[in-house]
């Protein structure tokens, strides 16, 4: 694709503005119609110190866009979803850490699951963000947020079990998270449920490998006979 490099960056301009500005049908017509131009817009600006490693995708997930928005984005450049910013967040831990609907946080799950297990520098997994409805993103971005529901947390799991184990750099779990941030009880219990689930299958695992040892240890080697003694009769 052979553009002059000011008619590019007047591109750049116009698909962050559409987006800060929430105008989806005109994002919508730019993601499908020029297709390969939007994928080329969002690398480019991945590459761009200024933009410190976000993609279109990240940029838009922050305003909780439409469905349809969403997978028009990710159709058009689907390696969006595993882009990293310069903190190590995904576009699922920007949508997580900003209280978006459950309807997109379960598509960016489905798309790209191992985001739920991808850690930022603050140790902090989607589900960490999705639980603490203090955390702030964004400078500046004072939105109140809504404790967490069950539907995203569910989308979460469905994601990676796993998640619900982990700690981050300040020693906090999803669940201490969850509580903290005054939770339905049912968020809470999912996350328990699941986090004891775990546990005790890491308890059986680890007893049955502790047995194999033990079990192999105590067993004697099978000595062969002489030849003779085996056809003595």
């Amino acid at each position: 694709m052979s553009l002059s490099i000011n008619k590019f960056m007047n591109y750049v301009a116009i698909v962050l503005d559409l987006i800060h500005r929430q105008e989806w049908a005109a994002l919508e017509k730019v993601a499908t119609t020029k297709h390969k131009l939007f994928k080329v817009i969002s690398e480019h600006i991945k590459k761009c110190d200024e933009f410190n490693g976000m993609t279109l995708l990240h940029a838009a997930v922050k305003y909780n866009p439409p469905m349809h928005i969403l997978d028009a984005m990710i159709d058009a450049h689907s390696d969006a979803l595993m882009g990293q910013d310069c903190v190590g967040r995904t576009p699922l831990h920007v949508a997580c850490g900003t209280g978006a609907d459950a309807e997109i946080i379960r598509l960016l799950v489905e798309a790209y699951p191992q985001a739920c297990d991808l850690q930022d520098e603050d140790g902090r997994l989607p589900l960490h963000l999705a639980c603490d409805i203090e955390c702030v993103l964004f400078e500046g971005d004072q939105t109140e947020r809504a404790p967490p529901t069950i539907d995203v947390v569910r989308a979460l799991l469905s994601g990676s079990w796993r998640s619900v184990l982990v700690e981050d750099e300040d020693e906090m779990s999803p669940i201490e998270y969850a509580i903290v941030s005054d939770a339905n009880i049912k968020v809470v219990k999912l996350l328990q449920k699941t986090s004891m689930t775990l546990r005790r299958k890491e308890a059986q695992a680890s007893k049955a490998k502790a047995t194999a040892r033990s079990t192999a240890k105590d067993t004697k080697p099978v000595v062969p006979l002489p030849r003779s003694v085996l056809s003595y009769c």
